[in-house]
């Protein structure tokens, strides 16, 4: 008999069918193994519930250190909230040292002080000009 003239029975074609699909199936069992092998483990939930708690507590220990960088340096440990590393504390430090003696030029005192017995002695438009400068101190010397 030649191949192509071939007859086969359901049996023996339910043999070659099942076959092939077996050699399909492992040669795919063993490419699913192959891949999760190469996966990352997968982390129970008590393993995640630690990483967590690990993180959280890392956190509490550094901002428990800058607290204490913060109280070492004389500012008020409640800036850690503001604060993530101790260079941000020198930063904090340096730019308070440089503007310790600033004063802007708006808040600087008058250098003159008018007394009652000035304001007394002054004309009318010298009084007219406190006015409109400084109403409050125009009332305080006209009592």
């Amino acid at each position: 008999m030649s191949e192509e003239n071939k007859t086969y029975t359901q049996e023996q074609v339910d043999k070659l069918v099942q076959s092939e699909t077996d050699k399909i199936r492992t040669e795919y069992t063993k490419q699913i193994k192959e891949l999760q092998e190469k996966l990352p483990p997968e982390k129970d939930e008590k393993e995640v519930d630690l990483a967590n708690r690990l993180k959280a507590l890392e956190e509490r220990e550094k901002m428990m250190d800058v607290q204490d960088e913060l109280s070492k340096k004389g500012f008020d440990r409640e800036l850690a909230d503001f604060i993530k590393s101790g260079s941000d504390i020198e930063k904090l430090t340096e730019i308070l040292k440089n503007n310790q003696n600033y004063i802007p030029d708006k808040h600087k005192g008058t250098e003159t002080t008018i007394t009652k017995e000035q304001f007394k002695a002054m004309g009318y438009s010298e009084r007219a000009k406190i006015y409109n400068e400084n109403p409050e101190l125009y009332k305080k010397l006209s009592q």
